[in-house]
């Protein structure tokens, strides 16, 4: 089956939020100043992702599975980047990857999409702001 642009873009958005939950869970355990911020941040990617996987479904697609061993390495390079450059070096890659997920998030709403997913871009796009 071939996806469209639209829903290339929204599996593209899942992946990107289930692994951006991913690497804050990872983190909230090696950054404990941080921990709280980093796990609720977690949660509400998750909740994200589950809400866009339904969005998705209603395509008429499924959502890709996460790559488990790509969040695994990307987590284990955040992890020696905060080792080897402390908390700050962390947060500041955890920043990037934020500013990454919303210029994907740019993208899929310039889409033509059902009015729910536009609505939960628009969530998500302020809540990065």
């Amino acid at each position: 089956m071939l996806r469209s642009d639209a829903q290339a873009l929204l599996n593209e958005l899942h992946a990107a939020l289930l692994a951006t939950a991913h690497y804050r869970n990872a983190m909230a355990s090696q950054i404990p100043g941080s921990a709280e911020s980093l796990r609720t941040q977690a949660i509400e990617r998750e909740r994200w992702g589950e809400r866009l996987a339904e969005i998705i479904r209603a395509t008429c697609d499924l959502p890709d599975a996460p790559d488990s061993e790509r969040e695994m390495a990307r987590a284990l390079a955040l992890r020696l980047r905060e080792v080897l450059l402390g908390d700050a070096a962390a947060l500041e890659a955890l920043a990037r990857e934020d500013e990454r997920l919303r210029d994907l998030v740019h993208r899929t709403r310039a889409e033509a999409l059902p009015a729910d997913a536009q609505a939960l871009l628009a969530e998500v796009e302020q809540a990065l702001a």
